[in-house]
């Protein structure tokens, strides 16, 4: 029988070993297990998060790689980052996340940067905090932080 030092290494060696999708079909099957919640846990907000993107085309500034470049109108609106932050939180919300907070990049930071911001997210008793951004295509979408961490959320009296 081999024995796994962490969870990481235990990953590692289904999804090098077996067909893909097969560490979260593992982790879904023993999310009730203590070891195995949170890896399910990050799983499944990935995937939660690829279903609440967002197309705005008032924010497209290019119709591809190799694209003509677009006008990009919405991107001219002082607050379109708080606009983008609130239609991306909501479709968050419709999926069953809390949204904790929100805060836009600076208004100073180039319309075409690609992020908009970051919002605190919670579900499941853990909350993480992720970021928002826009692609060229006007594609806003919210992703884990490289380094992202689930806490647990603190019940308030």
């Amino acid at each position: 029988m081999r024995r796994f030092e962490s969870t990481d290494e235990l990953r590692g060696h289904v999804e090098q070993s077996y067909a893909a999708g097969s560490w979260y079909e593992l982790t879904e099957s023993g999310r009730q297990e203590p070891e195995l919640f949170l890896p399910w846990l990050a799983e499944q907000v990935v995937r939660d998060f690829d279903k609440a993107s967002v197309v705005d085309r008032d924010l497209a500034i290019s119709t591809g790689p190799s694209g003509a470049p677009l006008p990009g109108p919405g991107r001219r609106l002082q607050d379109w980052r708080l606009r983008a932050l609130g239609l991306v939180s909501g479709r968050l919300a419709g999926l069953g996340f809390e949204i904790e907070t929100s805060a836009s990049a600076p208004s100073s930071t180039p319309a075409c940067a690609r992020d908009v911001g970051e919002v605190l997210v919670r579900r499941h008793g853990f909350e993480t905090r992720a970021v928002v951004r826009v692609d060229p295509a006007g594609e806003i979408y919210v992703r884990l932080h490289d380094d992202a961490s689930f806490a647990p959320v603190e019940e308030h009296a």
